[in-house]
C-alpha cells in the first residue's frame, strides 16, 4: 500500500488537489473553533437543536461545494469549504450565545485572531511565493504558532513545565 500512496502523492494527478487543500485549510481552522461549541445542545439534552444546526450546515455545504467547483474548479471547492466553515462558526456561536449564553472569553478570541493572522500569512505564502521564500515563511509561521500555543498552554495549565519535569526525571533514572 505504501508504494502506491507515495507514487500517488508525488504524481501530477495529485498536484491539482494541493491548491484545493491549501484553500480548505481555513475550513479546518474554523471547525476546530466550532466543534467544541457544536455539542452543547447534546449536553443540554436538546438533540433537535443539534440536528437542526447540523442539517442547515450540511444542506448549505452540499449546495456550495458543487457550485464553487462549477465556477472555480478544485480551488473553488476548497474556498467553499472554508466559507461554509466560517458561516457555521458564526451561526453556531451566534445562536448558542443567544440560547445557552455561551461565549468565549476575550482572551480566546485574541488567541484565535493571532493564529488566524498566522494562517493567512502561511496560505498567502503557499499560494503566491516561490519555493524558497514559501518554505521560510512556512517554517517561521509554524514555529511562531507552536511557540504561542505552548506559551498559552503553559500559562493556563502549567502543562509544559510538568512535561519538562517528567522528561528530566526520566533521564536521571
Amino acid at each position: 500500500l505504501m508504494p502506491f500512496v507515495v507514487r500517488l502523492l508525488f504524481s501530477a494527478q495529485f498536484a491539482t488537489a494541493v491548491g484545493m487543500s491549501t484553500c480548505a485549510v481555513f475550513y479546518m481552522f474554523f471547525r476546530a473553533f466550532t466543534l467544541p461549541a457544536a455539542y452543547l445542545p447534546l449536553a443540554a439534552g436538546h438533540s433537535r437543536t443539534y440536528m437542526a444546526m447540523e442539517l442547515i450546515y450540511d444542506v448549505a455545504l452540499t449546495a456550495a461545494v458543487p457550485v464553487a467547483y462549477h465556477y472555480y474548479g478544485l480551488n473553488g471547492t476548497g474556498w467553499a469549504l472554508s466559507v461554509m466553515g466560517l458561516l457555521d462558526l458564526l451561526l453556531i456561536h451566534g445562536y448558542y450565545r443567544y440560547k445557552y449564553h455561551y461565549q468565549f472569553r476575550c482572551q480566546a478570541w485574541h488567541i484565535y485572531a493571532v493564529q488566524f493572522a498566522l494562517l493567512c500569512g502561511a496560505v498567502y505564502a503557499a499560494l503566491e511565493l516561490p519555493l524558497a521564500p514559501r518554505c521560510m515563511v512556512g517554517a517561521a509561521v509554524a514555529l511562531t504558532s507552536i511557540w504561542l500555543s505552548l506559551h498559552q498552554l503553559n500559562k493556563e495549565t502549567g502543562m509544559v513545565g510538568k512535561v519538562m519535569q517528567r522528561f528530566k526525571r526520566g533521564r536521571t533514572e
